[in-house]
Order: C-alpha cells, then structure tokens, then sequence
C-alpha cells in the first residue's frame, strides 16, 4: 500500500531470531518497525510495514519506504517536540507520525511523542 496522508501508528517489533526482515528493518540494532492507521483497529493482516532509513547529512530526519514502491513513494521523518536526545521513530514506545502531501508529491511525517497526543490502547 502506497504511503497516504492521515496519521498512522508507528512501532518497533520485537526481533525473532535469524536474520532481520526484507522488510521494516530499523538503523539501529536492525529493529523492525510497522506502521498501522491510528482512527481504526487494524488485523494483523492490515499492518503496513515501512523500511527506515537516515537521512544524509540531516541527523533528525529519516526516510521510510513502503514496500512494494521502492524507491518511491517514500516519507521523511522529522523531530517534532520530541525529548533531547530521544530517537526519532527507533524506540519501543508507540509515537504518532502526521503524514502529508506537497505539491511537489513529496510526502512528509512528523513525529510526536505520546503525552502530546491522544494514545490509542
């Protein structure tokens, strides 16, 4: 499923052992990530899951790729009232990414921690 704009739920997955996923596989300690909408329940079968990688030479950003569309569409990450020091999608706590369209069709996500928005159970 091709990146859409609206607010997904973004999540590291426990690492089973053998190697890492083709898919969603994290910069740091090859940490799975997936990403699911946030305004419903999604099965197991619904889950979206997203390769993230750095952004040269832009430390607080990071690109996501969905699969099945590489290399495009993709998303950039940004910090957005996060925590000092705190990495940006890479954690085992739930954070919200807003994702929008340009113009341009360049889709970008921002992220925001928990406190700041309502966390879905």
């Amino acid at each position: 499923m091709a990146l859409r704009p609206g607010i997904y739920r973004i999540e590291t997955v426990p690492l089973r052992p053998g190697p890492p996923p083709d898919l969603a596989v994290g910069i740091e300690q090859n940490s799975p990530v997936r990403a699911f909408p946030l305004h419903h329940p999604v099965p197991p079968q619904g889950i979206q899951e997203w390769r993230v990688a750095p952004v040269h030479d832009q430390a607080d950003q990071y690109t996501i790729i969905s699969p099945g569309f590489h290399p495009i569409p993709r998303g950039w990450g940004c910090e957005d009232n996060s925590m000092p020091e705190e990495p940006v999608l890479l954690t085992d706590i739930t954070k919200h990414w807003v994702i929008k369209k340009r113009p341009e069709n360049d889709t970008y996500v921002f992220v925001r921690l928990p406190s700041f928005l309502f966390r879905p159970n």
